[in-house]
């Protein structure tokens, strides 16, 4: 959710970071931005398109929470931008080491985003993101209001590590440190390591 930012593809990444990205118009909530190009959207970045030092955006998708067959996780369609506007805290220390752990298919909400080691940073988001069977999805919007932009992955894990692969138009793979719970999915924005956005289980 600013999993999953703004948990999108900027140049391709948002993201999960999901900027510079190529992307398509789609119908949707306000405005949907298919993200295609090269990878920066991650289950954390912007929405589609995380930015440095702050107005880092996590994007993340929320649609069906069962997915099976051709829906939004396996087909290239949009799912649903879910959550609430999240503001980011702010933490003098470092951030916690992420541990990896087996992801719960389902749709994740942005709940929390935290700066670490003193950042400033205050941009609002509000960001989903969907797993189904090694498939997903990203959707998010800076500040919780402007364009929707989504992101499609395939993705696999070792240890600590989140590989995203784009599909449906976009190329390039995305490398994401991240803990998971059975209810919860937390991932170091890909574009500022003192930044970790949690996305709770809807």
């Amino acid at each position: 959710m600013k999993l999953f930012q703004n948990w999108v593809a900027r140049c391709a990444l948002v993201v999960l970071t999901i900027g510079c990205e190529t992307s398509t118009d789609v119908p949707a909530q306000p405005t949907v931005d298919a993200a295609s190009s090269t990878a920066d959207t991650a289950v954390g970045g912007d929405a589609a398109a995380a930015a440095t030092g702050g107005d880092t955006a996590d994007t993340t998708t929320d649609g069906d929470s069962t997915m099976s067959g051709d829906t939004p996780a396996d087909a290239c369609t949009p799912g649903t931008l879910g959550g609430a506007i999240i503001n980011k805290d702010h933490v003098a220390g470092p951030p916690p080491a992420m541990t990896g752990g087996a992801i719960v298919d389902g749709t994740y909400a942005l709940t929390k985003m935290v700066q670490y080691n003193g950042g400033t940073g205050v941009a609002p988001h509000k960001d989903s993101i969907i797993f189904a069977a090694g498939k997903g999805q990203i959707l998010g919007a800076k500040d919780g209001t402007g364009t929707m932009k989504v992101a499609f992955f395939d993705y696999t894990t070792s240890g600590d590590e989140l590989t995203l692969t784009l599909r449906c138009g976009a190329t390039g793979t995305v490398k994401l440190k991240y803990t998971a719970t059975p209810t919860t999915f937390s991932k170091v924005n890909e574009k500022e390591a003192n930044e970790v956005h949690t996305f709770t289980k809807m």
